[in-house]
């Protein structure tokens, strides 16, 4: 049964890395997920209500709870070249995030859950989300009221972790995996002709050291593993021969 599963998910893992697709394109994978599915005993294809992803079911031989497992399906903007015999077929996209991994895992858990009706108790629905990586497809599936039309009680996901050995799970309590949030700063000069830098502010200097010491910062609350800093991007939109009035600098902040 192990070896038959094997096969199974490694030729799902390497269509999957072959063709991947980015945040709210994820036609093919889409199509391909619910084929596969279509194909499992036990598994029953629900409507997500979006244009990509796919949502299905297990029902249970005994009452109880609703349970959701949870994969994301889309792909980086990233040219691969790793040389892979499976490399990417779409060129300047790549299951760079280990998506490919996780769908391969939840649709290997249909196959597993659906030839074990009898032994569940409750529901399982399988969630494959599109657009983690952008385009808030969280935020998009959530909206969709699954939750509240299916009554899920809780909800399990995973990912992949290049630096622990194969075959280990590792769990924690608490916020676990990343989050991006975006704000914008502005940084205020005076602005002054170039010949006289002396009745001027320079906004720029100060830019630098606050996007240099801004990595730094974190709220007292937070312990070192709970939170980093990392630059977006740094933008001048003036001349160099006069001091700006205003600097604005974007920063991406990244909870762990």
């Amino acid at each position: 049964m192990a070896e038959e599963l094997q096969t199974y998910l490694l030729e799902h893992f390497q269509w999957l890395h072959r063709h991947p697709e980015l945040a709210l394109k994820e036609y093919e994978t889409t199509n391909y997920v619910k084929n596969v599915l279509k194909q499992t005993e036990g598994v029953e294809l629900l409507d997500l209500g979006l244009d990509t992803g796919a949502l299905a079911k297990i029902e249970g031989k005994e009452p109880g709870g609703v349970v959701a497992i949870r994969a994301d399906i889309d792909a980086l903007p990233i040219l691969e070249e790793s040389g892979l015999s499976y490399s990417s077929e779409n060129d300047g996209c790549m299951h760079a995030c280990g998506h490919d991994f996780h769908t391969t895992a939840l649709l290997g858990v249909a196959k597993l859950l659906g030839g074990e009706r009898e032994h569940i108790k409750g529901t399982v629905i399988l969630l494959f989300q599109p657009a983690e990586e952008a385009e808030h497809g969280g935020e998009k599936v959530v909206n969709t009221g699954m939750f509240e039309k299916y009554k899920i009680e809780k909800i399990f996901g995973l990912h992949t972790k290049q630096n622990m050995p194969v075959g280990t799970i590792a769990i924690a309590p608490g916020p676990f995996s990343a989050a991006v949030d975006r704000f914008l700063y502005t940084v205020k000069g005076m602005g002054c002709h170039g010949s006289a830098p002396q009745t001027g502010l320079d906004p720029i200097p100060s830019s630098k050291t606050g996007r240099k010491s801004s990595g730094n910062c974190k709220p007292k609350n937070q312990s070192d593993g709970d939170g980093s800093y990392q630059c977006d991007s740094f933008y001048i939109r003036h001349k160099l021969e006069h001091y700006p009035r205003d600097r604005q600098a974007r920063r991406n902040r990244s909870h762990i």
